[in-house]
């Protein structure tokens, strides 16, 4: 390419391009400084002189100027030099690149300057920073955009730098030598190729490629050779678009699409210029990515956006407005309290919508807004549309500009009518609660860290008959309490201020008019921040109380002696009762064994039916007397309630078959197979409940049903069963079912009292079934019956945690062989009959009144099993156990049963803990002890084989 195509190129270019010589003087200046300068300064004027001699440089310039080119010369490398020119036009803002040019010896010849005016990318940055200003102001949320906005602000800068003006070309000289012209192409050449946008040469008629510098191979991809060769069509993805504005020339196009090589489609901004070139006219076309701004642009819209949707959406008021109060900006919350449209707010003044009052105040905190103090707040009532007093608190911030004056006020607001009645009602609260506790009975006081009153109320001012001004602001010092007991208090305060727990302390307070005791309750008040600000004591006078507490405590103690007293002496008397009961049960099981008459029969099975109902009778008193001292604990074992049942009803089913009555069962099929409690304490409910039953009715049918209670889920493993038992008996009188529960008392039928009971089998139930955690009513009507119903809580087991119940095989004999037995028994009438009771069924029986005769007997013989009677006077049968157990006579090892009046079960384990086998309690049937003995029997066999 020729220097003439160069020159033209470099007088287009909008940039003004000067050359200064090794002394500084202007060699070349290109045309577009007219434009840049207003016309002040031409090419004509300067070339050829020093920047000195030109007055419109200021000396500031100059130096600038100098120190530039000195570090361009030194260092070798671009200088860069921002400044400002007064101009016809007003004061233009440059940027110039100071690049030394070396010859081949390396000395700095010449130095080249493209001045760029930057004045519209100053303004654009003015605007810039104030639009970043007013978004952070506004919202937090735009600070994620500062990166966009710093991209975007690069980008400006970019497209600023890059606004070109059509360039005029005028080579000062074309005269020149031929050095001189060769100089001028490379320079031409230079800043074609150095330019940062890519630029094309393009001719008109067919829009082919004629030149295309560096930059633009690497835009596009293309080789310089591969360019040359396309059209400019080729490289637009939007070639229509691209062939039109060809053909109809356009200096500047915003955003185009081109493509890259490798099909990457991306946006431009084109910039363009029509010159006559080799006599044909083309297009100096320069070219910009914008890929980069376009995407800044996409998120600053995007965060404005976001901003607009968080200010529409926040419940609370925004608003902005001007210095004069003119409205500019509402949210959808402020249009919603006026219920007016956006329309009809803005432009409006808002210190017109306000009351007098408060337009006054609002005026006169923005006036003191300063850019240290830009916010203020102000809370004030305003009238709703519909005539409502509502309350509003707004804080007002104001808005500057680099000059420091306002420029706008933002707003933002909330409704805090609510909170005002609140804190209003709080107040009134307060004041409620401060006369409560002044006129509290109860002394009420408040202590700092140093245990001084800051508040008392006339409470305490009546119970230590000191005016009310002699304790606020005192310590405990001058109060009438014992010096121990007034350290301890202090010290209780001071443990709540450290640990911010709650205290009770008794104090001891001995005013002239007699000793006190009040209780306070000492309670830590916390500031926000949680720190323990006062402790407060509410007192209460216990003086009373304590009092009945001690006369309370004796009568406890006075009942449980009583209790223990009755305890004592029911099993003193049930001892006394067994013993000569015993005998009569030996006498009527002898009877049968001889012959006697079938009248003289019937009169034995009386007897033994009313010894019976006197051991029961016997045995419920007890069972009364350990439930009413809590001494019975119920057991937790496994068990299957139908084989329960079963087992219970199947006597009482016999009995109920002699009245011919029918006796059904019903068990629910949500009742699960297994549960865990106390087995035997349900028995003995179910055949107190049932028996009665049976007894009272005469005819009918009795049943028995058992079901889950539908008013309690199953919790923690737990269920609750209901129980019900109902017959078709005599009923039960309304005015007589509350004394029903009642010991000693008959009220199923007060005409005809049985004597077989003495009214305590209900009264039993009733503790056994309020200890299962349930409770027991009745549900009866004269003459058709009752039906009694109990609940009771149990636990649910586990599967395989109860053992099988199948019936067991009766065994091949019950009847143990022959036994050499020693019978101790100090009741001698009680040792001739179970001596010739045993006797006549076979064994050999010795007998002892006493423990030393048995070990006498011990001593001199050898015995199968020892029958020891436990109370007997001198040595009784537990020392006597224990001498045997220790080997001081005969076999230790022998088997020993206790056979005693003492029924109980804690007497069964302090028996056998004293080294006896077994226990069988007075008066016990000979079954019973053949029993006994058959299981000795058979362990003996055992032992022998």
């Amino acid at each position: 390419m020729s220097e003439p195509d160069f020159k033209r190129i470099v007088e287009s270019a909008p940039d003004t391009i000067i050359v200064f010589g090794p002394d500084g003087r202007y060699k070349y200046v290109s045309p577009a400084i007219r434009e840049a300068t207003g016309g002040l300064l031409t090419p004509e004027c300067l070339v050829g002189k020093h920047p000195r001699e030109i007055i419109h440089n200021s000396s500031d310039l100059l130096r600038q100027m100098e120190s530039a080119q000195t570090r361009a010369r030194e260092t070798g490398s671009d200088q860069v030099l921002s400044f400002d020119f007064e101009t016809p036009i007003g004061t233009r803002h440059f940027q110039a690149v100071i690049r030394p040019e070396r010859t081949c010896l390396g000395q700095v010849e010449s130095f080249l300057s493209i001045v760029r005016d930057v004045s519209e990318m100053r303004r654009l940055q003015e605007e810039l920073a104030a639009a970043k200003a007013k978004a952070e102001e506004q919202t937090e949320a735009l600070k994620r955009s500062n990166r966009a906005l710093e991209r975007l602000y690069q980008e400006v800068e970019k497209r600023v730098g890059e606004r070109t003006v059509d360039l005029e070309t005028e080579i000062e000289e074309r005269r020149r030598s031929e050095e001189r012209l060769r100089e001028s192409e490379e320079l031409y050449r230079g800043l074609f190729e150095s330019v940062s946008e890519a630029i094309f040469l393009v001719r008109q008629s067919d829009g082919q490629i004629l030149m295309a510098n560096e930059t633009a191979s690497t835009m596009y991809r293309y080789s310089r050779e591969e360019l040359l060769r396309l059209k400019n069509t080729d490289v637009s993805a939007e070639p229509h678009a691209t062939k039109q504005a060809t053909h109809h020339f356009r200096s500047y196009i915003p955003v185009r699409y081109h493509r890259k090589k490798d099909g990457m489609v991306f946006p431009v901004e084109i910039t363009a210029s029509e010159i006559e070139f080799q006599g044909e006219t083309a297009h100096i076309i320069a070219i910009r990515d914008i890929s980069e701004r376009m995407h800044s642009e996409k998120k600053l819209q995007e965060g404005e956006e976001r901003y607009r949707a968080v200010v529409e959406d926040l419940t609370e008021f925004v608003s902005r407005f001007t210095p004069d109060g003119i409205i500019t900006f509402v949210n959808s919350a402020l249009r919603r309290f006026y219920d007016t449209p956006t329309e009809r707010i803005l432009g409006r003044n808002l210190f017109d919508l306000l009351p007098p009052s408060v337009s006054e105040e609002l005026r006169r905190q923005l006036a003191a807004a300063t850019s240290e103090r830009s916010m203020v707040s102000l809370t004030h009532p305003i009238n709703s549309p519909s005539g409502e007093k509502r309350w509003q608190e707004w804080t007002n911030r104001a808005l500057f500009d680099e000059s420091g004056k306002i420029i706008e006020y933002q707003g933002v607001g909330r409704d805090i009518t609510e909170q005002r009645y609140a804190q209003e009602a709080l107040a009134r609260r307060e004041q409620e609660f401060r006369n409560l506790a002044d006129n509290a009975p109860d002394p009420i006081v408040r202590y700092n860290r140093d245990v001084v009153r800051t508040y008392a109320n006339a409470a305490l001012s009546r119970a230590l008959d000191t005016p009310l001004p002699e304790l606020i602001g005192w310590n405990l010092a001058c109060t009438p309490i014992p010096d121990a007991m007034r350290q301890a208090y202090e010290q209780a305060v001071r443990d709540v201020f450290d640990t911010g727990k709650e205290r009770v302390f008794v104090l001891q307070l001995n005013p002239q008019k007699g000793s006190l005791h009040i209780q306070y309750r000492l309670t830590p008040e916390c500031s926000e921040d949680g720190q323990v600000e006062s402790v407060l004591a509410i007192g209460r006078d216990i003086t009373d109380l304590l009092r009945l507490e001690q006369e309370l405590r004796q009568a406890k103690e006075t009942a449980e002696s009583a209790s223990r007293a009755k305890s004592t002496f029911l099993s003193n008397m049930s001892h006394e009762i067994r013993t000569p009961l015993n005998s009569i049960q030996s006498v009527i099981e002898l009877l049968p064994s001889l012959d006697i008459s079938g009248e003289v029969a019937s009169y034995v099975r009386i007897a033994e039916q009313s010894a019976s109902h006197l051991l029961r009778l016997i045995n419920n008193l007890l069972d009364l007397s350990r439930i009413e001292s809590g001494k019975t604990e119920l057991a937790r074992k496994p068990f299957e309630p139908r084989h329960l049942l079963q087992a219970i009803l199947r006597p009482l089913a016999v009995t109920a078959g002699t009245k011919g009555l029918d006796l059904a069962v019903a068990v629910a099929d949500d009742v699960p197979a297994r549960l865990m409690g106390d087995e035997l304490r349900l028995g003995q409910i179910l055949m107190n409940l049932v028996g009665n039953a049976i007894k009272y009715t005469d005819t009918g049918r009795i049943s028995i049903s058992v079901k889950r209670d539908a008013a309690c889920g199953r919790e923690d493993g737990r269920i609750r069963l209901l129980f019900s038992v109902r017959d078709t008996g005599i009923g039960i009188h309304q005015d007589r079912r509350e004394h029903l529960f009642e010991g000693f008392r008959h009220v199923l039928d007060l005409d005809r009292p049985s004597s077989e009971s003495a009214g305590l089998g209900l009264q039993i139930s009733t503790q056994l079934v309020e200890q299962m955690g349930g409770r027991i009513w009745v549900e009866s009507e004269l003459g058709q019956g009752s039906t009694f119903c109990f609940t009771v809580v149990l636990e649910v087991a586990e599967a395989g945690t109860c053992e099988s119940k199948q019936p067991a095989r009766a065994p091949q004999s019950t009847a143990p062989r022959p036994l050499r037995i020693l019978l101790v028994e100090d009741n001698l009438i009680n040792q001739m009959l179970t001596s010739e009771i045993l006797r006549r069924r076979g064994h050999d029986v010795a007998t002892a009144s006493g423990g030393q005769e048995a070990l006498d007997a011990l001593a001199c013989g050898r015995f199968d099993v020892v029958l020891m009677d436990v109370n007997m006077p001198g040595m009784d049968g537990i020392e006597t156990t224990r001498h045997i157990r220790e080997g001081r006579t005969g076999d230790p090892g022998v088997p020993i049963v206790a056979m005693t009046a003492f029924g109980l079960d804690e007497d069964r384990e302090r028996f056998l803990q004293a080294g006896m086998n077994e226990h069988i309690s007075k008066p016990f049937a000979m079954a019973e002890l053949e029993k006994v003995l058959a299981g000795i029997s058979s362990r003996a066999r055992t032992a022998a084989s």
